[in-house]
Formats: C-alpha cells, structure tokens, sequence
C-alpha cells in the first residue's frame, strides 16, 4: 500500500457545480492536487552499506481511493522509486507519471460565472481522462 500526491498541473478537478437562480454558474469545489490510497509494487537494484540495503528501481501503482472520491482502480501510475531498508523496517519515495480515469472537468466552451438555461448541474461536468505528476510513499515497520 502506498500513499500518493497526484497532481493535475494546470486542469482542476471539479467537485460539485451549483446553478444559481438567475442561472449563473457556481463551483462548489476545485482542486489541482489530490490524495490518493494506491495498490504498488517496485523492483529495486542497490547495494548493502553497513546495516542498510539501499536501492532504486521502476514502480508501478493501481488506485483503490482518492480524496475526492471516484471510482476505485481508475488511477495508474509508474515511475521511478528510492528506498532504504533495514531488518523489516523500509522507506520508500517514488516520483512519476499518472492517468486519472475519472477526472472531472468542465464541458467545452462553459466556466465558472457563465449563464446557462440548464437546470442540471451534472449536464455542465464531464468525465474524462487527465495525466500528471504523482510522489509515492511507503513504509513498513
């Protein structure tokens, strides 16, 4: 198990979209991060320096939860991964590139502050996929 930063550059994830009376468009809540619970395997070449193993190598990471919820395995990720380890006890740091599945954005042509006649909230949003930089984090003790 690992847990992941995942960063979404310059798109916003949209969580929740209000129409006003007058029609205005209103965000409830945007973020370009986002926490994640992510299922990960590394492979790892290094070398033993006194009671340490240290090490490098690839990593590849499947998500089962995100802050802002969403559908679970909709996140995967793979980079590259540093790590300590001594007797049972590791640490591990990874840095790499992600495809979120179920990003939530705007329809084309429509933002914040615009007058729509629509009374559906969720006809303005639309999923779709977005890609960006994640940090991974994992230890055992």
């Amino acid at each position: 198990m690992a847990i992941a930063l995942l960063n979404y550059g310059s798109d916003e994830f949209i969580d929740g979209v209000t129409i006003e009376e007058n029609g205005e468009i209103r965000v409830d809540h945007v973020t370009s991060n986002q926490g994640a619970l992510m299922l990960e395997a590394h492979h790892y070449w290094g070398e033993q320096t006194g009671n340490y193993v240290w090490g490098w190598g690839p990593f590849f990471s499947i998500g089962l939860a995100k802050e802002e919820g969403g559908d679970p395995l909709s996140t995967y990720g793979g980079g590259l991964m540093f790590g300590i380890k001594s007797g049972k006890s590791t640490f591990n740091v990874g840095m790499g590139y992600y495809i979120d599945t179920d990003f939530v954005k705007f329809r084309k042509g429509i933002k914040e502050g615009d007058i729509t006649t629509e009374t559906d909230p969720q006809k303005l949003l639309q999923r779709t996929d977005e890609d960006g930089m994640m940090i991974v984090f994992t230890a055992t003790f």
